[in-house]
């Protein structure tokens, strides 16, 4: 928000109530001087002066598409036209600062003096214009120039006379959401067809800058070194007339790398390097989202940065109005192969009617396939890859979700193989199966600043870099969702790989996530755990103890150099208990079957024969990659860490048939007796007293 004072005669106007208020919360302005017209006797009023002050420039932002500060310079100017050197952009396509830009005397109204009569020159304004136009149809490249707002002029307003308050105002979001003035802009119609031929129509006109022929876009964060390989297969590709290069917040910028290890890409004048500051996690959707808006072609590929192009790639591969090229992973024969499904050749005009990826999507997978559908919808066919032509750089699994950790962030850590695998099905569930809604041209998208800076690439070559600052905010998928479908998603989407990948199918839907996830590790590295298979037997309620011990003893060595994974083996077809564990324990995180089976063969790597031994579950020595089968009959307390006993033995939660077991039965930690007439409540009480009894 911004207050204004306007100073006539040296008596300042005394504001309004609320126009008091805002001038409390944000502070004066820096200077203020008569406000007067350059030569324009009809336009937009400047923001200035009374208690709608706000209101009117927020206006006059809500309508103008070219939000600009800039530098008018006096030398060189040409009739009415003054030139803008752009130094930051907060809303307009950033690859105009490249073309010199004019305001119109004639149609400018500058705030707080006219810009004729300024007494600095070369000042800096903040724009406000509909729109930018070729300066004449013959020299879209050379020079172009602001329009009208609605109002019926384009406003100039001295950057210095902006208050701080204002100026945060311009560059973040905060706590306006969806209010904040740059996420009100008009926005398109997205599903209906016949509002999509007009919407490509109109953008057909309206991005006149857009020349034929060949973009290639790729963002990246910290693999600058895989990219030196990739780029020069890009620059060697036949039709190519444009490569965009976004640093997504690398440690080391990756202009500086290529300035040291390639200076030719630098100096390929088909090359643009612009960076993103800022970002500690990597999004591939919000990353390649904004490198395509640095394109310049009317056919655009998205390249992953380890995408390798043959020479004749666009040859083989024609792009018609009617369609688009996607990676299919259905009809791959290699993993390789695989991994370039994220492949994406389209027409830019189409790329940016479905809004592109979708943003909500912050972990790795599944961007590809969900704008596929979404392309789809606009009526294209989509068309596959020849793989001949393209191939994967290989690099280790963990550069495919490193730098995705947080809340809303990785399941599994980068180490585990299947953490990417995990991540797709994710972001799959949450995308299709929880009623979100879909991503659109209506959607909000991340706002960035641009700060436009030139950089020296060699002792003759100074070029425009692009360095851009996020501004706003988009919600996570996970964040759309309630706490509740974002934990379902992740459990649903471990438990869909372990059964396709291992043949897991009995988990169930009641184990907690950190359970899944322990799953998962174990599944991915067997080798890193000591493997303790055990088989319980005697009574029911003799069972649950033993099971106990084992689970307080495998806890204590989690944080040893050999931490266990156990599993049971619980036999049900036995005279002493002939209850299946389910009957007995509810909502339990454990590897319980009911007999042996071949659902351990995920276990490769892990070295043991199926030999049983009866010993005491404390006294097994087994190392990491070891399989032990262990007969659990007799239980020994003198060994095992007693508050990890109790912590797991009261963790359970008992059924119905568990406790009236309990209550029948006698054994060394308690004595009861059942009765004919005791309730359900009583026998719960029961086994609360007989918990408390337990050995301290």
């Amino acid at each position: 928000m911004l207050a204004w004072m306007l100073v006539v005669a040296g008596l300042a106007l005394v504001p309004g109530d609320g126009v008091w208020r805002m001038r409390r919360a944000l502070g004066w302005v820096s200077r203020h001087r008569p406000f007067r017209h350059a030569r324009v006797s009809k336009g937009c009023p400047c923001p200035f002066g009374g208690s709608n002050e706000h209101h009117r420039l927020e206006s006059l932002l809500v309508m103008s598409e070219w939000v600009i500060r800039g530098r008018v310079v006096w030398e060189g100017a040409i009739d009415n036209l003054l030139s803008v050197d752009v130094n930051m952009i907060f809303r307009g396509n950033p690859r105009l600062v490249e073309r010199t830009l004019y305001v119109d005397l004639e149609s400018t109204v500058a705030c707080y003096g006219a810009i004729e009569g300024i007494s600095h020159p070369n000042e800096d304004f903040l724009i406000l214009a509909s729109s930018v136009q070729p300066l004449n149809a013959l020299s879209q490249e050379s020079a172009i120039v602001t329009n009208s707002l609605h109002c019926g002029s384009v406003v100039a307003i001295p950057w210095n006379t902006i208050s701080r308050g204002f100026r945060h105002y311009l560059l973040n979001e905060d706590t306006e959401g969806g209010d904040w003035w740059r996420h009100r802009l008009k926005t398109f119609p997205s599903q209906d067809s016949s509002a999509i031929k007009i919407e490509v129509e109109t953008r057909s006109r309206e991005d006149w800058w857009v020349k034929p022929g060949i973009s290639i876009f790729t963002a990246c964060q910290d693999r600058s070194d895989i990219l030196l390989e990739t780029v020069q297969s890009w620059r060697a590709v036949q039709g190519v007339d444009e490569i965009i290069i976004l640093d997504w917040s690398s440690t080391r910028m990756v202009l500086d790398h290529l300035r040291e290890y390639a200076p030719e890409v630098l100096l390929d004048p088909r090359v643009i390097v612009a960076r993103v500051t800022g970002q500690d996690r990597w999004i591939l959707s919000r990353a390649f989202n904004l490198a395509a808006q640095l394109t310049s072609f009317a056919k655009i590929l998205k390249a992953d940065v380890d995408t390798i192009l043959e020479p004749s790639f666009f040859q083989v591969h024609q792009l018609y109005p009617d369609r688009f090229f996607a990676g299919n992973w259905s009809i791959t024969t290699m993993s390789t192969e695989l991994h370039t499904n994220g492949l994406l050749y389209v027409n830019r005009r189409d790329f940016f009617l479905v809004n592109g990826y979708d943003e909500r999507i912050v972990t790795y997978g599944w961007d590809d396939s969900d704008i596929s559908k979404r392309l789809q919808k606009l009526f294209l066919n989509p068309m596959t890859f020849d793989l001949a032509y393209v191939r994967h750089r290989p690099h280790g699994h963990e550069l495919r979700v490193e730098k995705q950790e947080g809340i809303d962030g990785s399941l599994l850590p980068a180490r585990n193989l299947l953490a990417a695998p995990v991540e797709i099905q994710r972001n799959r569930v949450l995308s299709t199966k929880m009623n979100v809604p879909e991503w659109t041209v209506s959607s909000r998208t991340m706002k960035y600043t641009l700060f436009v800076k030139q950089e020296q690439l060699s002792a003759k070559l100074k070029k425009p870099f692009l360095e851009f600052l996020s501004s706003s905010s988009v919600p996570a998928l996970s964040e759309v969702v309630t706490e509740e479908e974002a934990a379902e998603s992740s459990k649903r989407a471990i438990r869909i790989i372990l059964r396709d990948r291992f043949g897991i199918s009995w988990l169930k839907k009641s184990m907690t996530l950190s359970f899944y996830k322990r799953l998962a590790d174990v599944a991915s590295y067997p080798e890193s755990y000591a493997h303790v298979v055990g088989q319980v037997h005697g009574t029911c309620a003799d069972r649950i103890f033993a099971y106990a011990v084992a689970r307080a003893h495998a806890r204590s060595q989690e944080s040893g150099t050999n931490p266990w994974h156990f599993r049971v083996i619980w036999n049900s077809q036995d005279r002493s208990c002939s209850c299946k564990f389910g009957d007995l324990l509810l909502e339990l995180d454990a590897e319980v079957f009911e007999d042996w089976s071949d659902k351990f063969h995920f276990m490769e790597g892990v070295h043991g024969s199926p030999e049983w031994e009866n010993i005491s579950i404390p006294n097994i020595a087994v190392q990491r990659s070891q399989l032990r089968f262990v007969a659990i009959s007799n239980v020994d307390l003198d060994h095992v860490n007693i508050d990890n006993f109790r912590r797991e033995l009261r963790s359970f939660q008992p059924s119905p048939v568990l406790i009236e077991s309990l209550v029948r039965s006698s054994n060394r930690y308690g004595r009861t007796k059942s009765h004919p007439d005791w309730t359900t409540r009583e026998v719960e009480l029961m086994v609360d007293k007989w918990r408390g009894i337990l050995p301290r």
